[in-house]
């Protein structure tokens, strides 16, 4: 998105005709700026500023923070905000009323996730002709608990007066209508949750391109006395890249639309139930894949730790059961000495847990007839994680050599990124015979070779 100007007066909610003139400046990547003439608050956070451009937009800053106030004399005082999220089209006079019935998003590389078009072209090469028919595609509307998600395409039309040639594209959106009004940090929390999702899917960072709202809390009259609901645009600072490749195909995706529209319900409820149950899988995977500013080192932790914490969660986390190993705690605390016995079970607490080595052997063991790895080359994988591991945590020398770095851990992070990849996967719900189809897929199994 480029950056957009508005000039217009602006107030606080609780004092309208206090009104100071102003200059906003705002994009997803940059956020909103506002500069303006006077004086508008004497606190530095204020949580709603109110404002109409000169082309009679109603404009509503949320949460905005006072970054430069200056003062001169003889002139006049100035402010500078920095906002989080910018309301085009309404006022909200307070946090309460940010509440949303309908949101609209489009994102990057949507349609190549879709593999879906309007297009159908024909060519009569005797006649000299192409034909070009255009058609939408049917909404896939998916219905959850209290909301429904759905798939569309409208298409964008552009016709150049002077070449006479007409331009038609593809625009591909996202729809969650709700069954109630639902609070901006909801609806937040909903977007990112479908931009994770996607960016699983084509193993690509997704970002939103745009964002509109719509709630039966604000109506308009336009002209005949017409009632409607006028379509809000959100903006706001994005955290992920904008960047993208212009396409990708499928080839390179864990899993395109296609491939998952017949039982979507049952693949996303799961997706939910990661975030909420699995959170720390879910959270390492995002928080490392997409942040190319990370060490290696750290990356490689990261990984480790999701897959040593997705063990735990799901499969059985003791060697033996823990009636048996309380009492092999208690003969082992009884004869030892009284002056060491509080020490040692302290030692002994976690000693009925599976060892990082044994449970990444838990999870070659599930997967072992997908990745298809040789005895020698699994336990040679497992030895550089377990050597890796433990050599950044405790920087044992005996380790040091043992430890991989530079490129031989770039290439074992990537290893380590398709295997908690695989437990997503699977948590998905993908079968077998699926997971091993994407696993087949050329690119995705370069990722996966040792």
């Amino acid at each position: 998105m480029e950056t957009k100007e508005l000039k217009g007066s602006w107030w606080l909610p609780g004092n309208p005709d206090r009104r100071f003139y102003g200059t906003l400046n705002f994009d997803n990547t940059s956020g909103c700026y506002l500069e303006i003439v006077g004086s508008l608050s004497t606190e530095d956070i204020v949580e709603i500023i109110l404002g109409y451009s000169t082309s009679g937009d109603e404009v509503t800053l949320y949460n905005s923070i006072r970054t430069q106030s200056t003062w001169s004399f003889p002139g006049t005082s100035t402010e500078k905000y920095i906002s989080n999220i910018l309301f085009l089209g309404t006022h909200f006079k307070q946090k309460e009323d940010i509440t949303f019935k309908e949101i609209r998003i489009s994102c990057t590389l949507l349609g190549e996730w879709l593999q879906e078009s309007g297009f159908i072209i024909k060519r009569d090469n005797q006649e000299k002709k192409i034909f070009i028919e255009y058609t939408s595609m049917e909404p896939h509307v998916f219905t959850f608990n209290d909301y429904s998600i759905s798939f569309y395409q409208s298409p964008d039309i552009k016709y150049n007066i002077a070449t006479k040639a007409p331009k038609i594209t593809d625009k591909y959106f996202i729809k969650f209508i709700y069954s109630e009004e639902k609070s901006y940090n909801i609806i937040l929390e909903n977007i990112n949750s479908m931009m994770n999702f996607l960016s699983l899917a084509t193993r690509e960072e997704i970002s939103e391109t745009s964002l509109e709202g719509i709630t039966d809390t604000v109506s308009k009259v336009a002209s005949g006395g017409i009632i409607y609901k006028p379509t809000i645009k959100i903006i706001y600072k994005s955290t992920r890249k904008t960047d993208m490749p212009e396409q990708i195909n499928t080839n390179q995706m864990l899993f395109g639309y296609q491939e998952i529209k017949t039982n979507f319900t049952d693949i996303y409820s799961n997706w939910l139930h990661i975030i909420d149950k699995l959170t720390t899988l879910y959270s390492l995977y995002f928080g490392t894949s997409y942040n190319p500013r990370m060490y290696i080192e750290n990356v490689f932790l990261n990984y480790v730790i999701a897959l040593e914490t997705y063990h735990r969660q799901v499969f059985k986390n003791e060697e033996i059961s823990i009636d048996e190993h309380n009492v092999r705690i208690r003969e082992i605390v009884t004869n030892t000495p009284h002056e060491y016995s509080s020490w040692l079970e302290s030692k002994l607490q976690y000693s009925n847990e599976p060892t990082l080595r044994k449970r990444l052997q838990k999870l070659f063991q599930i997967n072992n007839s997908i990745l298809k790895y040789t005895t020698t080359t699994k336990n040679k994988f497992i030895n550089n994680v377990v050597n890796t591991r433990n050599y950044l945590v405790h920087r044992d020398a005996y380790l040091e050599k043992k430890a991989l770095r530079d490129g031989e851990l770039i290439y074992l992070n990537s290893k380590l990124k398709s295997l908690v990849e695989m437990c997503l996967l699977r948590e998905l719900g993908f079968n077998y015979n699926q997971i091993k189809s994407i696993c087949d897929k050329p690119f995705v199994y370069m990722q996966l070779e040792i």
